[in-house]
């Protein structure tokens, strides 16, 4: 149980890590279904394929292939594959989830980055960011998006509503 409370730890990239998650999701159960799995205790990779899911609380990931890497026992990077490989998370005290889909979605642990490369869509709340690479950066709530070579990033930023202005 120790690799599988591991991996989740990081697998939480798409949760509370890339957008403060609901504190009540690291409590709830970790849930990873695939057609198959291979653990390499020797190289520190596994590797699950074939439809994968996962969920814990409100974080949900889908994958075609998910490659889990270790370091001394800990996850040190995650990798999702998939046509495209998708995340959901609801923030704690936000009233809209985050969302996240690309081609692959990479999460550093390190660096408590997450990576969307190839055709990149990330949601928080009604804003959206497109790119074929957009970084995530879990410690100071920015993302940076990067265009192909023939294209061109596009963000949506929707206004934001006053709330003392909306009050009858």
């Amino acid at each position: 149980m120790g690799r599988a409370a591991n991996l989740f730890w990081l697998l939480v990239l798409f949760a509370p890590s890339l957008a403060g998650a609901l504190s009540s999701d690291r409590e709830q159960p970790i849930h990873i279904r695939a057609a198959s799995v291979e653990i390499n205790e020797k190289t520190g990779v596994s590797v699950y394929t074939g439809d994968v899911n996962v969920t814990q609380g409100s974080m949900e990931l889908t994958a075609e292939e998910l490659i889990v890497h270790y370091r001394n026992g800990e996850v040190s990077r995650m990798e999702s594959k998939g046509q495209p490989a998708t995340f959901r998370q609801q923030p704690d005290g936000a009233l809209h989830e985050v969302r996240g889909e690309a081609l692959r979605i990479e999460y550093d642990a390190d660096a408590e980055k997450a990576y969307l490369v190839g055709q990149g869509h990330l949601w928080r709340g009604n804003d959206e960011f497109l790119g074929e690479r957009i970084v995530f950066d879990t410690l100071e709530n920015t993302v940076h998006a990067t265009s192909g070579d023939d294209d061109r990033v596009h963000a949506v930023i929707q206004p934001r509503k006053d709330t003392e202005n909306d009050s009858p």
